[in-house]
């Protein structure tokens, strides 16, 4: 969108303004011709944005003028970032890693928010950007882990080839010959190919050769790892396809992906990420400084000045409410944590199996960790036996195979697995999937390093899921302070839709909503659909709300909620009217 303060000048309403602009593409040190045509399409009055913070939500949201205010105060952080969506990123000056080839980048979000008057809501954001390293580097990442190390000197197999390929599909790389500044180009990835050695293309001439011969011929350059793969680069249309060795590649800094991230590279991220109140407070600090949004000349035309001061509201701390546990025990608290006491509804734990899901770890480990839920359970009031059986699958097996265990434990009766999984592999979708979704087994994942580990308080806190799980109840709000809308039959319901990433076209979004049934609050029932990828309305409400609200009324022996609470995430402002 382009936007503008007044008219433009030899540009009356209704006529078009067309120029021919000529761009330099630097990447191919080439010039193109574009046509430009400008039409005036729409004119926004600003006041409605006094006459919404006088009177509230009386009126409706003036959703293009606040849209107007955005566009304006973006382009000051555009000329210096990298703009992703509403956020606007830097390259760290120490590469921050997360793995598998991805760098995160630091940088904030902002948005214009109308209060008793105009805000810039500003916040931390954090993205993971392909690594800017040359293609050999990455492969090491993407292809190597903790069981099989990347060999440059192996040609790669089917599969490696798909994984870099997945990888590298759509990102601009840099080729150049060592010593040979005039030969550098950039070109964008379409996949990877067989090696060097194997691949072979057509000639001018008509004379088939191989793509390491080639470079030995014409390009007097001996490839040093010529089973490594090709790259495909360059136009699909193109009538002799571009392949190139991938030990002369790099990837270009500052390419926006929005590929779905690991379970390992989210993981890391959220621990680079979780930073004190006062770090984050400086982080935006920065932020505002660097973006320098009152010397921009966009927003002084439009005559807007932004402060660089948090705005203070008045606010308290509220205290937290006493924790209820079994034999009328109350715990307070602190600061956001507390010990748990014994269970106020435990439900005892007796035929169930720890499965070993390919974890080099041993035997002995799996038993004493056993034993020390036993023990632990003991100390919270749950019962809990000795496993019934002590699964173990080989790294190598099928994932299949896993679902012939639950299978099995499904038909004899196993309440839980409890499925130990690598620190790094994601596997835990797949377990899910398997055991929640296909064959009806519940089941708790734990890494290895927490089964190693042996620690009581964490045991402590897998159990409180675990009770959870099991329809048990772990504490509930200190009669005293418990609020009054749960002093009346209430319902309260959250709400959320997840969406696949960007790169995931065909794949559906999840809808889930989960609803209480009991008097604390603390048993949910839930309903999921899939729906339509990217819909941010969930299709199926009308019927999920009928189906919970008959739940509510069958467990609680015939009442019907006298409140519905709803908790709704994942909506934007301007979403708000639709949603």
């Amino acid at each position: 969108n382009l936007v503008a303060s007044s008219y433009l000048p030899h540009l009356p309403p209704g006529e078009e303004f067309v120029r021919q602009v000529t761009v330099t593409d630097v990447e191919r040190d080439a010039k193109k011709d574009f046509t430009v045509k400008v039409k005036l399409v729409n004119e926004i009055d600003l006041t409605c944005l006094e006459r919404y913070m006088e009177e509230g939500y009386n009126l409706e949201l003036p959703q293009k003028a606040i849209q107007m205010l955005d566009i304006v105060i973006r382009n000051a952080p555009a000329q210096r970032f990298i703009q992703v969506g509403r956020s606007f990123f830097t390259q760290p000056e120490e590469p921050i890693p997360l793995g598998n080839g991805m760098h995160m980048w630091l940088g904030f979000y902002q948005s214009v928010i109308l209060g008793w008057k105009p805000f810039l809501n500003v916040d931390v954001a954090h993205k993971g950007f392909p690594a800017p390293k040359d293609v050999k580097s990455i492969m090491e990442e993407v292809l190597g882990s903790q069981y099989s190390r990347f060999d440059p000197d192996r040609e790669l197999n089917k599969e490696q080839e798909a994984d870099l390929s997945a990888f590298l599909k759509g990102l601009k790389v840099e080729y150049k010959l060592p010593n040979q500044s005039a030969s550098k180009r950039t070109y964008r990835v379409n996949s990877a190919k067989s090696s060097a050695l194997r691949l072979e293309f057509k000639l001018d001439d008509g004379r088939q050769i191989t793509v390491a011969e080639y470079f030995k011929r014409e390009k007097n350059y001996t490839l040093r790892y010529p089973k490594l793969p090709c790259l495909h680069v360059g136009s699909l249309n193109r009538p002799n396809p571009i392949f190139l060795p991938v030990e002369l590649c790099t990837i270009l800094p500052g390419q926006v992906t929005f590929r779905k991230m690991t379970e390992q590279q989210t993981s890391t991220m959220i621990r680079y990420a979780a930073t004190s109140t006062g770090d984050r407070m400086q982080k935006i600090n920065t932020a505002i400084h660097q973006a320098n949004f009152n010397k921009d000349n966009g927003i002084q035309e439009f005559g807007i000045v932004i402060s660089d001061q948090f705005e203070s509201v008045s606010a308290r701390i509220l205290d937290a409410p006493r924790i209820a546990y079994n034999n009328q025990k109350e715990v307070q608290p602190r600061r956001g944590v507390w010990r748990a006491e014994h269970f106020l509804r435990s439900t005892p734990l007796r035929n169930w199996v720890i499965i070993n899901f390919g974890v080099n770890i041993r035997v002995d480990e799996l038993w004493s960790f056993a034993n020390l839920m036993t023990s632990v359970g003991s100390s919270l009031g749950m019962s809990i036996d000795r496993p019934q059986n002590l699964l173990v699958m080989d790294r190598r097996d099928p994932a299949s195979k896993l679902y012939g265990l639950l299978l099995d434990c499904k038909k004899s009766g196993t309440e839980l697995a409890v499925v130990v999984i690598d620190d790094k592999r994601g596997v835990y979708s797949q377990v899910k999937q398997f055991a929640e979704l296909k064959v009806g087994v519940l089941t708790q994942c734990l890494k290895r390093r927490t089964v190693s580990r042996q620690d009581r308080a964490t045991v402590s806190n897998i159990l409180l899921k675990i009770n959870s799980k099991l329809n048990g109840v772990n504490h509930k709000l200190s009669p005293p302070v418990r609020p009054p809308c749960l002093k009346r039959p209430v319902m309260i319901i959250g709400a959320d839709v997840t969406h696949p990433s960007p790169d995931q076209r065909n794949i559906p979004s999840v809808a889930a909503v989960c609803a209480s049934h009991d008097p604390d609050a603390f048993q949910y029932n839930l309903q999921y659909r899939l729906q339509s990828p990217r819909q941010e309305i969930i299709q199926e409400l009308k019927e999920i709300m009928l189906s919970q609200l008959k739940f509510f009324y069958k467990k609680t022996g015939g009442l019907k909620p006298e409140r519905l609470i709803f908790y709704r995430d994942g909506v934007s402002e301007g979403q708000f009217a639709v949603v």
